[in-house]
């Protein structure tokens, strides 16, 4: 018998969810289990609804009236003459890289949790990273800046990647400056950019980067930004996961307890605790929730903003309910 074709396809991350729930069927599965498989669940459908995100043609062509087509038709004038949509779709696209990196980092945490055993220690580092890339699409398509304010911020935020790429040239000793720009973007080159679009008050000192006003957040601030709309401790996430990623001692005793032994074999017993999993993937949840409206938002993509406000209702009932115990 033939199978006829539909019209609607099967999602990778859907078909390895199907797969989990077969393998769970076939024996009892532990509490700890459950816990995984659900967390994925819903790691998996926030995927599919950022793809879409990503994939839509707002990107290029916004709705008029929402905040991405009217700064597109703001007329701006600099020494050249008028901006056009070009400095402006610069900033959406860095943006629209920052939520697909966010998003690669949510589908790796996908990858952690359908291990057997899934490393806390993984998925704190990738909630780490997802708090830097979240956060920069939040910071850049904040509300209500118009234009020019939106543009200053893209250029604060690639004078600090110069920073960094010529901070890296110097300790390899490269040059001339003709070999170093095949590195990245340098000082000279963005503020030749701004100079071309009229921005006067520029501050290049490392320890103040400004544009107009705008100035570069520090990473704990930005992240706090984002943060404060899922969480009663903005601070807290960055700080503890920082701790991680650092190997700080803190932050490795968090996967360990010492036992009786002589070999770090024997000595030292890998933990599972079923909260922190639980709290970390509902970060990471959080955090390309928030990242994903708005930029859906900025780019007046209803039906996305529809499809995210009701999957967030969904994600805000089933993160209590699987929220395990203390003990």
């Amino acid at each position: 018998m033939t199978t006829m074709p539909t019209d609607r396809t099967v999602s990778p991350v859907r078909e390895i969810s199907r797969r989990l729930l077969h393998l769970a069927m076939r024996r009892p599965a532990t509490r700890a289990q459950r816990l995984d498989a659900s967390l994925l669940t819903l790691v998996h459908g926030t995927n599919d609804r950022v793809a879409d995100l990503l994939a839509h043609d707002r990107w290029c062509l916004p709705t008029p009236d929402c905040e991405a087509g009217l700064e597109l038709r703001e007329l701006i004038h600099g020494p050249e003459g008028p901006w056009g949509e070009a400095p402006v779709r610069e900033v959406m696209d860095i943006a629209w890289i920052a939520l697909g990196l966010a998003r690669d980092e949510l589908r790796a945490f996908g990858s952690v949790l359908e291990q057997a055993d899934p490393s806390s220690f993984a998925l704190d580092v990738l909630y780490r990273g997802m708090l830097e890339s979240a956060s920069l699409v939040n910071w850049l398509l904040d509300m209500r800046l118009g234009a020019r304010r939106r543009v200053a911020r893209g250029i604060v935020y690639r004078l600090s990647g110069a920073r960094h790429v010529e901070s890296a040239l110097k300790n390899f000793q490269i040059g001339p400056i003709e070999r170093q720009e095949e590195y990245g973007e340098l000082t000279p080159q963005v503020v030749e950019f701004a100079d071309r679009l009229g921005f006067s008050d520029l501050d290049t000192d490392p320890r103040r980067l400004r544009c107009e006003g705008e100035t570069y957040p520090n990473y704990l601030d930005r992240s706090h930004a984002l943060v404060r709309h899922y969480s009663s401790t903005p601070h807290t996430p960055y700080q503890v996961y920082s701790g991680v990623l650092h190997a700080e001692l803190w932050g490795l005793w968090r996967g360990y307890r010492q036992v009786a032994g002589e070999h770090p074999h024997e000595r030292f017993e890998p933990i599972r605790h079923d909260l922190a999993i639980h709290t970390t993937t509902q970060g990471a949840l959080g955090a390309m929730i928030i990242s994903a409206a708005r930029a859906a938002s900025y780019l007046g993509a209803t039906s996305i903003t529809e499809s995210l406000d009701a999957w967030a209702a969904i994600l805000d009932v089933r993160i209590v309910e699987l929220r395990p115990s203390q003990t």
